[in-house]
């Protein structure tokens, strides 16, 4: 009965309505949200429609992703923690940099967690909701451990509060069709569909079913897909809608400094039909929650873990035309971000990310944030208590989603992100890098130079501004130098 009415019937005193009211407003604060996080691997920003420069072309097609956003906060200026898959997800579990646990690990720093990534003792976002009274679940890639080692022990999905876990193993599954790949088959911690399945959708189907047992209750379901990772393979039927993608005279470009090769197009249709795999898996997720009258109280974010892979090792030997079908065969490009998986460049660490939660209009957001931001976010968002403790680097953006810009919003507007790749890369080398307001300086580890860009003129970062402002490089370097020391290896 509308409230409205209530005030209509005379034989109700009003202290009664007034107690209704407190009753009925209690009961809405007391309901907890659940909370989806849907996090793709390898996703890079470029791939979504959404993110692209007015007037550029999208050839994938991605309609579900693309009306979440119509309904979410977008963030335009959201990052990875790293440019590689395990540190990032580290973040995305603990609420910290992965330089804190040394991830990945640094040939020169003297600090070694005796764990592969961190300890027993974190309290993961499994954790954080289990407490709460909430079900947690973790469906598809996990990779902040290895199957072997008593390193491990104690840091699995199921020892770090997630009760029901479906579809752990390393890395990736070695392939995307069932049975998968035997490295991984012995941590699949699912029973394979028939011979044919596809993991995307098979780690879906698992998904809608706990959405379906947990309806009456409360829950927090993370949906790791091992897509878009290596390798590149999708349904048939999927790829054939794209076998009409243009090809290019030039379908690459060189960056010789980093001895890279990379795509120039985004027209690799087996790419495309992955992606758009991705895509049909978001649309079913939002089918199965409003089917069960979840919609108005499920909190979705949906985010990757790093930049997409657009390139490879650029030999001397290559000529015209090995180069151009190598460029051709790289599974994405992030134009016109640089480079993509493994570089600090904007390509390797800028990743979508879109917040939707019932009731929050949908806007677009150019406030700097991290996936280290996601686990104070989420608790902010259900009402849930806060754990500075445990989520050091990360700050709830949850005020990033309203129409006006309050104090506490200025705040992260304000804080510099940092990243560090202490790993020794190879040709991708050893770097960190720090981004404050507009500015985003590069540092190389083994050589010392810097590179300094200019973010909201130069998304590209092709101009490097550290020789013409010498004292903002300088300022920037030290500040970075001083966090790195300051965090590095203080779990």
């Amino acid at each position: 009965m509308h409230f409205c009415q209530l005030f209509r019937r005379s034989h109700i005193k009003k202290e009664n309505v007034l107690l209704l009211l407190l009753v009925n407003f209690s009961s809405v604060l007391s309901i907890k949200k659940n909370v989806v996080l849907i996090v793709i691997d390898d996703l890079g920003q470029q791939d979504l429609g959404i993110y692209k420069n007015k007037g550029a072309t999208s050839y994938y097609r991605t309609p579900n992703i693309d009306k979440l956003a119509q309904k979410s906060v977008v963030f335009k200026n959201a990052y990875a923690t790293s440019p590689r898959c395990i540190p990032s997800r580290v973040s995305l579990l603990t609420g910290k940099y992965p330089v804190r646990f040394d991830v990945p690990n640094d040939k020169k720093f003297k600090y070694n967690t005796p764990h592969f990534t961190f300890g027993p003792e974190e309290e993961t976002t499994g954790e954080a909701f289990k407490k709460n009274g909430y079900k947690t679940i973790y469906i598809g890639k996990w990779h902040v451990t290895t199957p072997t080692a008593k390193e491990n022990e104690g840091t699995w999905p199921w020892d770090q509060g997630f009760q029901s876990c479906h579809g752990i193993s390393p890395g990736n599954p070695g392939t995307h069709w069932s049975p998968y790949g035997a490295s991984a088959d012995s941590m699949m911690k699912i029973k394979p569909g028939p011979r044919g399945t596809y993991l995307t959708d098979e780690l879906t189907n698992l998904a809608n079913k706990e959405i379906w047992r947990n309806r009456n209750k409360p829950f927090f379901l993370v949906l790791s897909h091992y897509a878009v990772h290596e390798p590149i393979q999708a349904p048939p039927k999927l790829i054939k809608t794209y076998s009409k993608l243009p090809k290019f005279k030039r379908e690459y470009f060189a960056e010789p400094a980093k001895k890279q090769i990379c795509k120039k197009n985004q027209n690799n249709p087996k790419y495309a039909a992955m992606l758009t795999s991705v895509d049909r898996s978001v649309g079913r997720i939002m089918a199965t929650l409003k089917k069960n009258g979840l919609t108005k109280k499920t909190v979705v974010i949906f985010t990757s873990d790093n930049g997409g892979q657009a390139s490879t090792t650029l030999t001397k030997t290559m000529n015209q035309k090995t180069r151009n079908k190598t460029g051709w065969k790289q599974p994405t490009s992030n134009l016109p971000l640089r480079l993509g998986k493994r570089y600090l460049y904007e390509g390797g660490i800028r990743v979508p990310l879109l917040v939707h939660v019932p009731g929050v209009s949908a806007k677009i957001s150019t406030c700097p944030v991290t996936g280290a931001d996601l686990y104070p976010t989420m608790l902010d968002l259900t009402g849930l208590k806060m754990n500075a403790k445990q989520h050091k680097d990360g700050k709830s953006i949850r005020c990033t989603l309203k129409r006006s810009v309050t104090p506490k919003c200025l705040q992260l507007w304000k804080r510099s992100l940092i990243w560090y790749n202490g790993a020794d890369g190879g040709t991708f080398g050893r770097h960190s890098a720090i981004r404050h307001g507009k500015y985003k300086l590069i540092k190389h580890l083994d050589t010392g130079k810097t590179e300094l860009y200019d973010l909201i003129q130069d998304i590209g970062e092709k101009k490097d501004l550290s020789h013409r402002y010498r004292t903002l490089t300088k300022k920037l370097r030290l500040h970075l130098d001083q966090k790195i020391k300051l965090i590095q290896g203080s779990s």
